[in-house]
């Protein structure tokens, strides 16, 4: 009895011993843009284990920006490991990315062409998310929420129409979930619902965002999940989303049409 009492004791002292190392969270956090005013790389941040990275930056007019997180395995070559941002918050003149993995170096790549750009990184070594917040029309969500739903009547064979406006004080992010309803079958010929930008009035356009073929067969009512994955437009000229139902086949018929969006 006194041997196996005396053998527990043993295991014991040997298990008090053992080390499992740091197992708590670590974070980091650092200002790596401070009022930038041109592109440029910012300072590297030496990765020390964490995985979950994220980058908080703010213009000082919401002017055009663009940059990407970058990593190198040796400080030279840099890979850039997120989408390049190029959009804003217009409410706080803020933005969040986030990005997932384990790299030696880790740098923002670009700047602003107007006005200045600040940014901070924070990373943790313990569980979070790798995925930004989306935006809808309240704010910030889990989400993108396209919370918002417009209607537009385009007559056949005719001008253009403005769909979604150029925005006056906001961003508008149109998320797709299209519904057409044609009132008649159109003829044969090359024929179609075309998305473009455009002026104001729509008399300008440039730039298809997306295309829709229609032949006699096509059905009179046609669902478009997502042809475009959230579309910013921006509050600038030529940012209006235009659309038209083209082709001499559409002649007489009309096209109703509604599609889902948000502002924020």
């Amino acid at each position: 009895m006194k041997r196996i009492f005396f053998f527990l004791l043993l295991l014991s002292s040997f298990s008090l011993a053992q080390n499992a190392g740091n197992t708590g969270t670590q974070t980091v956090s650092k200002q790596v843009w401070s009022s930038i005013s041109s592109a440029q790389r910012s300072t590297v941040v030496q990765n020390i284990g964490q995985a979950a990275h994220y980058i908080t930056y703010c213009s000082s007019s919401n002017a055009a920006f663009s940059f990407d997180v970058e990593e190198s395995p040796d400080g030279t070559t840099w890979i850039p490991f997120s989408p390049v941002v190029t959009q804003l918050n217009s409410k706080s003149n803020c933005g969040l990315i986030v990005a997932c993995g384990y790299f030696n170096n880790i740098t923002l790549n670009g700047g602003p062409t107007a006005g200045t750009l600040s940014a901070w990184y924070s990373a943790s070594t313990g569980p979070g998310t790798c995925y930004s917040p989306g935006s809808a029309t309240s704010g910030q969500s889990a989400l993108p929420l396209c919370d918002q739903v417009s209607f537009v009547t385009l007559a056949g064979n005719a001008s253009a129409t403005a769909i979604l406006p150029a925005p006056a004080t906001a961003n508008i992010y149109y998320c797709g979930g299209w519904t057409i309803s044609l009132t008649g079958a159109v003829s044969t010929g090359l024929n179609g619902i075309s998305v473009q930008f455009g002026n104001s009035t729509c008399s300008s356009t440039s730039g298809v965002v997306w295309e829709l073929i229609l032949t006699p067969s096509s059905p009179l009512d046609i669902a478009v999940p997502a042809p475009v994955d959230k579309l910013p437009l921006a509050n600038a000229a030529g940012s209006t989303l235009c659309a038209s139902l083209n082709g001499p086949g559409t002649t007489g018929v009309t096209a109703y049409v509604s599609y889902k969006y948000a502002t924020f």
